[in-house]
């Protein structure tokens, strides 16, 4: 047992809507390395799950090994949006990837009320990662409550094979989708 194998696992076990298995098995993973950056995807499962407070404290503490990892700060700013925080969001999406800055940006900004600055991060998003990303372009526009594109971005990112689809059944952005007959689908 290794702890990458570990990690594997608990995103397979998470994917299945299995969180609170993927978050012991991060917790093995953990044990054995904690150097191996399951802290990360731990902090991921516990907020699909909607513990924020677990979250932040074991995204924290990859942070310390990990304080430029993209996932760490934009899993973070999460925390900050859930806990009605945008403009917290907005500092920490500056540590971030361009992908993720994007997506954690136009949520934020949609939070904050300012319909243009959300949509010009949006577009952005769009037009620079609508290939291999769509899965995250879907998730903003779930996060902003708009279905039908959050569907057909959905749809793309399924037949273009963007692998960040295995999140969509504990992704906490896509909250809003859960509801509606085509989530099904």
């Amino acid at each position: 047992e290794s702890a990458m194998l570990l990690i594997w696992k608990a995103r397979y076990a998470a994917s299945l809507g299995r969180i609170d298995e993927a978050i012991a098995l991060d917790a093995r993973a953990i044990a054995l390395d904690p150097n191996a950056g399951a802290r990360r995807n731990q902090g991921w499962h516990y907020l699909a799950k909607g513990d924020i407070a677990n979250a932040r404290a074991v995204l924290a503490l990859q942070l310390v090994d990990l304080p430029e990892s993209p996932h760490v700060h934009f899993y973070l700013a999460l925390c900050d949006i859930f806990e009605h925080q945008p403009d917290a969001a907005l500092r920490r999406l500056e540590h971030s990837s361009t992908l993720f800055r994007l997506v954690g940006t136009s949520i934020a900004q949609h939070e904050r009320g300012d319909r243009t600055a959300s949509d010009l991060a949006l577009n952005k998003l769009a037009d620079q990662f609508a290939v291999a990303d769509g899965y995250w372009v879907a998730a903003a526009y779930a996060w902003r409550g708009e279905t039908d594109a959050a569907f057909q971005w959905l749809d793309r990112a399924l037949a273009g094979g963007d692998s960040s689809v295995m999140y969509l059944p504990f992704d906490p952005l896509m909250q809003r989708l859960r509801d509606d007959p085509r989530y099904a689908q």
